[in-house]
């Protein structure tokens, strides 16, 4: 029975693979835990992250401080060394140009980069080897990568006198300009844009109609899609010639907003706007909304918003709890051979095992995962030779009461076990379904010996071995 529930269970969690919840509103503990248990394994954010903002912004406040340390640079020796190499780091770290003066300051370190690596490397730029990190290519058709993607900028601005302060210095960068010219063309297209989107390329606004097409020199690019000040999309790579990229950035603040407005108006199987179901990118995406009546547990990535129903918990504050179970199992002891041996009993292994159906039931308190408590159960052996002689009767009947202690789960348990017997042993629950459990006990009776009065000599029975398990069903806790 336990394999099926766990198959059910597995099947029930198998959506939660990669899935992403965001919160509306916010989440108790109870709320976390609830989602947790439904969506195993998913990642969460607030509701606010739902609109992707891109990082990156401080990297120019670096290029600007770099650009001025290095400037001091080529009046040490071989400073230039150090200027190529500085800001080589500074340059790649940039992911976005927000504005003409990201862009400009960008040219700017660019075109210092370069100065230095013409400087120092001069008419061996593209045969020495310390030259590679700095050049895109090799021999005489070698080109400096700084200047390369300066020129490569979409309406690439012109440097002023001191970024090229001697002739040999503007022929050069007068070479590396035609050759980036002289390219086949690129493209950047313009998809759906969130409403108040701009798009930007290379640092300047461009138009941002869908189907716009932004024609720019193969090279090294960046391209954003920006509303107010957070970054909903952003490119920072090489094009190479005749490539087309997509500028799509369909969801942003206004359509956030407007997916609560038509969350919070309807409770199911309604239409999710297509801006949010592209924001999934495919993956399973859910909004759980906290703060209601019940927490509410939302798929939206599907195109339908679909309520999910919640993992049921167990109550975790605990408290006072009653157990009653039922089954069966086995009881053993050789003293159904030696007290019935005289009646006929046979020298077979049956004969000192017995099934036994059995019952119990048990009262404890749970705080976390402590339990301790106490019951009682009894087993009655059933079979032929399966009763014991007390007086002048005789019994099946293996009673047990008993005191309990461990974990939520697992405890062990200490008592008298009637008629013979000090018990030692475990039990066991493993939960199914609501206050349903599934329930396993073992005893080990360890013999006491007992004084017949008069001449009679003491009777010493042999040890009992008892286990059954069934069903239990909790009252609390």
């Amino acid at each position: 029975m336990s394999m099926i529930l766990m198959g059910l269970l597995h099947g029930a969690i198998a959506t939660a693979w990669a899935a992403k919840v965001y919160w509306v509103g916010a989440p108790t503990d109870a709320d976390r835990a609830a989602v947790a248990r439904t969506l195993e394994g998913a990642t969460s954010a607030p509701f606010s992250e739902i609109v992707p903002a891109m990082a990156g912004f401080d990297a120019m406040a670096t290029v600007g401080s770099e650009l001025i340390a290095c400037q001091t640079l080529f009046d040490v020796f071989d400073g230039e060394l150090q200027a190529m190499a500085r800001l080589r780091k500074a340059v790649s770290d940039v992911k976005v140009l927000r504005s003409e003066a990201d862009r400009h300051l960008l040219l700017r370190a660019l075109m210092l980069e370069g100065y230095a690596v013409t400087r120092y490397f001069q008419d061996k730029v593209g045969t020495d080897k310390a030259a590679e990190p700095y050049r895109t290519g090799s021999g005489p058709d070698a080109l400096i990568t700084a200047w390369e993607r300066a020129a490569s900028l979409y309406n690439a601005p012109s440097p002023t006198a001191a970024d090229l302060p001697d002739a040999p210095t503007r022929i050069a960068w007068d070479a590396h300009q035609a050759a980036v010219r002289a390219r086949p063309s690129s493209t950047f297209v313009v998809g759906n844009i969130a409403s108040g989107g701009s798009v930007y390329i290379d640092g300047q606004k461009v138009d941002a109609v869908p189907g716009a097409r932004i024609l720019v020199s193969a090279g090294h690019h960046h391209a954003h899609v920006q509303v107010g000040d957070s970054v909903l999309w952003a490119f920072a790579d090489e094009v190479a010639a005749n490539t087309t990229v997509a500028v799509d950035a369909p969801f942003g603040p206004a359509e956030r907003d407007a997916l609560v407005a038509q969350l919070r108006a309807t409770k199911d199987g309604w239409t999710v706007p297509a801006a949010a179901v592209s924001m999934a990118k495919g993956e399973a995406t859910y909004l759980a909304v906290s703060g209601e009546k019940r927490l509410r547990l939302i798929r939206i990535d599907g195109g339908t918003a679909t309520d999910t129903p919640l993992v049921a918990g167990e109550a975790t504050g605990g408290g006072l709890l009653i157990r009653v179970a039922g089954g069966a199992g086995w009881v053993s002891t050789g003293d159904f051979f030696l007290q019935n041996v005289e009646a006929g009993a046979g020298y077979e292994t049956s004969t000192v095992n017995a099934v036994a159906p059995a019952v119990a039931v048990g009262m404890a308190w749970r705080r976390g995962l402590i339990e301790i408590g106490g019951g009682v159960d009894a087993q009655i052996s059933v079979g032929e030779w399966h009763s014991l002689p007390t007086g002048k009767a005789t019994t099946r009947t293996f009673v047990y009461p008993h005191l309990t202690a461990g974990l939520k789960y697992v405890q062990l348990t200490v008592g008298p076990q009637f008629p013979w017997y000090v018990g030692f042993g475990g039990q066991a629950t493993i939960p199914l379904t609501g206050p349903l459990e599934l329930y396993g006990r073992a005893v080990y009776g360890v013999p006491v010996t007992l004084s017949r009065g008069g001449s009679e000599p003491e009777f010493t029975p042999t040890a009992a071995i008892s286990a059954w398990g069934g069903l239990s069903v909790r009252f609390g806790g």
